[in-house]
Formats: C-alpha cells, structure tokens, sequence
C-alpha cells in the first residue's frame, strides 16, 4: 500500500457473530516489511478450538514476519510463516485437549506493496475478490469438497452454495501437519478498485452479483461493510461474517483558491501545521479544524481472544483547540455524557495523520474509539455528513481528527 498516499485508501471491516452462539473468526491488518497485511481467519471444531486456530493466524502472523529479514522473498516468508502456524496449531489440535481437538482454520490474505500491487494467497473456503468497474471477479478458489464438483461440472456455482457439503473444507490449517498456501500472482491496484475479503458467512450465503450490487452504490468502505453483513443475514447465514473491504480512491485533484487570496492561505495553513506540530496536508484554504483527543488505555483489542477480560469501553479525555470561527456545535461537547471536556492549547505530538481533504468533514478515529466516535456523531449532526476513516495508528493518544471548511468557503 502506497505509504506516501494514504488518503487515496478507504477501509472497512467488520466481524459480527451473527446467528452463532460465539464468534469464531478473526481478522487483523497490520504493516510488515513486505507490505500492508490484511487478513480474515474462519476458525472450526472444538468447543473454543476454532477461536485459538484462528487466533493463533493472526497473533503469530506479524510476529513470525517481523522475525525475518526484509531480504526474504515475500511469497517465501508467507510460506513459512503459514507453515509454522499451522505446525503449532497441529500440534495442540492433538496434544489430547477435548477443547481443542483437531482445531483448524481458513485464511485468505492479501499483502500489498508501497506500489500497490497486491499478492493474494489463502487456504480453505474464505475468499478474496476484487471489484472492478462495477463487476465482482472472485480471486481465490474453494478449497473444498463442492468445489471439486463445481470444477467436475457437476453442480453449478449457486447449487454450491447450498450443498450438503458446502460445509465440508479439503485444506485448512491445523488439519495436516503440512499445509500448502495458494498464492496468486501480484496484481497492480488501479484507482477505483475495491479490494474484498470475506469468511464464507458472506460468500456462502449471497451471490458475486448480489455483492457486487452492494458495491455499486458507491458507499464509503465502513458502510459497504456494514451492507454486506445484512445481505448475509438477509441471505439466511447463520455463521459468523467477516469482511475486510480496501478501497483504491480516485486522486483528487487539487483546487486553488483565487490567486488574491492564496498566499496569506497558505502562510496560515503552514503556521497552523508549525504549531500543530502535525504534518497535516492541508490545501490553502480557510479551515476549522478540530482535533478531539482520547485516553485509549481502555480500547478493546484488535483481535478479542478468549484468555483477555472484555474491558470497559472507553471514556474519552477530549481536548479541542479550534483554528478560525468557532463553530456553534462545538460548545456542545461539554454537555456530552461519553466524554470530558475542557479546551486547552493544542499540545505538540509525534507522528503524522493521513492525507485529508479540507474542503470535506473528515473524522479519523482509531479502531476501539467507536462508543465515543459514535456518542459524539449522535450528539453532533452537523457531522452526520462526515467522511469516516478506521484507522490502526494515530499520533500518541489521538483517536478524532474532522476537519471542517468554513461556512462561506469560496473557490
């Protein structure tokens, strides 16, 4: 993923129990040596055995890249990463726990380099597809009894998806004490593009056309997301739907305002950035910007394991400091029950947040911020238009960026 550009990407995921009694799968996104990772694991059997098999994919995952040396071709690294999970998680589906007899799980992966070109790779039924001028092509191919007979010409595609077997997964990790990874072969991500990975409580329960009508609609990541796991559960799924959606946005070309106005602008956006002490692009443009801190010593892990106490949700410390008029709604913060607030100077932090649009509403929050992002969108409507981006890194402690034009902004 082009590390340079971060505002041309949109992400959406989520991971919903659905009609199951627990949520068995997992997903992580995280950044290696060799590239953006963004993952989705199913896990099965045993009484917690399919959470451990799927937890285990996604802790040891960076860990065991992060171990090898940048030099290492990376479908290489990939191969021996999988193999080492699989080999730990073979080893205790038969150590003689119950829990966790013959545990197992699918993944599907796709790792993306700073040239966005995205190599996908996967084992079992979880599937990656990509979304292209409006059609859904399908990535990766069941390892699985039905798609054999698919392959055979013996069912159809939709009768697959409602076969006795359908269930029934030819490779998973954890199964075998030697797992092969499929790999496909790199391809370059164009602007437009929609990058999915999903468990099969999507795929195997909607049609490629169903979803690709979902995409259609040109929805910001999150709420495609959030679309496609209702047209799961409108499809009848009762498992677990897990989805990961990677938007490549269209660059947005850069509009000046009339040349009387642009120096004093631009001087006031790069004094504003000086004093931020935030590497901020910012157009010259009159902009109100607000920045809401949080205390996130109390987010919820990305990836919920079993063994960790589900924590309190978190109660934001905010504190705004605002650029320009204003604005009427920001005195309600005050009165908000999910946060504390009380405006002081805007402090100096570490690290940058992305590439933004000032001329749109833009809130950044760090995933396990959501009660209070969303406490604050309830409570705030005159941000119910904003652009919503989940992100996995902030600057120290910061979960809220918007940035907001002014009233009587004139280009």
């Amino acid at each position: 993923m082009n590390q340079n550009q971060p505002n041309l990407w949109g992400v959406g995921a989520a991971s919903e129990q659905g009609r199951r009694e627990e949520n068995q799968d997992r997903m992580t996104r995280f950044t290696s040596a060799f590239g953006e990772l963004v993952v989705v694991a199913d896990g099965m059997g045993g009484a917690r055995g399919g959470a451990t098999a799927a937890t285990a994919v996604v802790r040891r995952l960076p860990e065991l890249l992060a171990a090898m040396t940048p030099e290492t071709p990376p479908v290489s690294a990939l191969r021996s990463a999988l193999q080492s999970i699989n080999a730990e998680v073979f080893r205790e589906g038969h150590s003689g726990d119950a829990s966790v007899a013959k545990m197992g799980t699918t993944i599907v992966l796709a790792l993306i380099g700073n040239d966005d070109e995205a190599t996908i790779a996967h084992i079992g039924d979880s599937r990656a597809y990509l979304f292209r001028g409006g059609k859904l092509q399908q990535l990766t191919k069941d390892h699985s009894a039905v798609q054999r007979l698919v392959d055979l010409g013996a069912i159809t595609p939709e009768q697959a998806r409602v076969h006795p077997e359908s269930s029934v997964i030819t490779r998973a990790i954890g199964q075998q004490p030697d797992v092969e990874l499929e790999v496909s072969q790199p391809m370059r991500l164009l602007p437009g593009d929609g990058l999915l990975l999903c468990s099969d409580g999507l795929s195997g329960y909607t049609s490629a056309e169903a979803i690709a009508g979902v995409l259609r609609q040109s929805l910001e990541p999150a709420a495609a997301v959030a679309a496609l796991g209702q047209l799961a559960l409108d499809g009848g799924s009762d498992d677990n739907i897990t989805i990961q959606y990677l938007l490549r946005r269209m660059p947005v070309p850069m509009v000046l305002p009339r040349a009387n106005r642009a120096p004093m602008l631009a001087a006031a956006a790069m004094a504003l950035v000086a004093a931020v002490g935030v590497g901020v692009w910012l157009r010259p443009v009159p902009v109100v910007t607000v920045e809401l801190r949080l205390a996130n010593s109390t987010v919820e892990p990305l990836s919920p394991v079993a063994d960790v106490p589900k924590r309190a949700e978190p109660k934001g410390v905010v504190l705004v400091q605002v650029s320009g008029e204003k604005p009427e709604w920001l005195a309600r913060l005050a009165k908000l029950g999910c946060v504390d607030y009380r405006e002081k100077p805007r402090e100096q932090v570490d690290g940058k947040f992305a590439e933004l649009d000032p001329t749109q509403t833009h809130i950044l929050f760090l995933r396990g911020a959501k009660p209070t992002k969303d406490c604050v969108l309830k409570q705030i409507k005159e941000l119910a238009g904003a652009k919503m981006h989940e992100v996995k890194t902030l600057p120290k402690n910061v979960s809220v960026l918007i940035l907001l034009p002014t009233p009587d902004l004139t280009l």
